[in-house]
């Protein structure tokens, strides 16, 4: 018999880190752009945090954080994703020469390096801004019965995920948790997934996917895997209607256990 197994997203499906992020990349542009500095997380404007909040289902990875406050404090308006996509694309250059990054690549690791500043300024303050969503251990332990193994597939870097889980008293081995330092970033999500594929040996209808950005369930149901749309993520209508409309099982419960109980009703 073929494993079953179970693959989660971490930003948006176990963890609820948009504060995280807002204050990493507040931390590195508030200076650049003029902006009063702010050594909490509600001592941003709170103007600013409900507009980054709104933006932040469109990010693609971890360099797209510099590119919202950009577009906010340029007034540079952002309602669906094609907004977010074709203005990324024109102001990619403006943005890597205000904070004085060579490209995205290193803008990307500009933002990480900030996250990794602020860990090892003050570890405890860095894991209050990373909650996690309720009742996850219990959902997880539900889960062990219907799925014979469990990863974390994420664009977040790996210690961090693990240092996360850890905190929290989630019993996750370390070696199933992939972030975007374990597999190629041209990989995509589909890069994770193969990944676990190549090590359970399981093919991949027998892996189950949940996440909250429709572009990776897509690419993942090309692979032959199944796919489910975290609905309490970071996600919009417009998302939301785009997974029903491809078909993919959204999940809305309120509570992880409630959207494991969900998966383990699916056939």
């Amino acid at each position: 018999m073929a494993s079953q197994i179970l693959a989660l997203d971490f930003d948006g499906v176990i963890c609820d880190s948009a504060g995280e992020c807002l204050f990493t990349s507040y931390s590195y542009y508030a200076p650049i752009a003029g902006l009063a500095p702010a050594p909490h997380l509600d001592e941003i404007p709170e103007s600013l945090r409900k507009k980054f909040y709104r933006i932040r289902p469109f990010i693609r990875d971890g360099k797209d954080y510099m590119l919202i406050l950009y577009f906010i404090t340029k007034g540079i308006p952002i309602k669906i994703q094609e907004d977010f996509d074709q203005r990324s694309r024109d102001h990619l250059d403006r943005v890597c020469q205000e904070v004085g990054a060579a490209d995205s690549k290193e803008l990307e690791e500009l933002f990480q390096g900030k996250r990794r500043d602020i860990r090892a300024r003050n570890e405890t303050t860095w894991l209050g801004l990373n909650p996690l969503y309720p009742e996850l251990e219990e959902g997880l332990l539900a889960c062990q019965d219907r799925f014979d193994q469990i990863y974390v597939t994420t664009s977040k870097p790996t210690d961090a995920v693990v240092e996360i889980l850890s905190h929290h008293r989630i019993p996750l081995p370390e070696n199933h948790i992939y972030g975007y330092d374990k597999v190629q970033k041209d990989r995509g999500k589909n890069g994770h997934l193969k990944t676990v594929h190549e090590l359970t040996g399981a093919p991949f209808e027998e892996i189950h996917l949940v996440d909250d950005q429709v572009s990776h369930l897509k690419a993942a149901r090309q692979l032959g895997a199944n796919s489910y749309h975290a609905s309490w993520g970071y996600t919009t209508v417009q998302q939301q209607e785009e997974a029903e409309a491809a078909g993919i099982t959204r999940l809305n419960q309120e509570t992880m256990a409630g959207w494991m109980a969900q998966l383990l009703r699916e056939p």
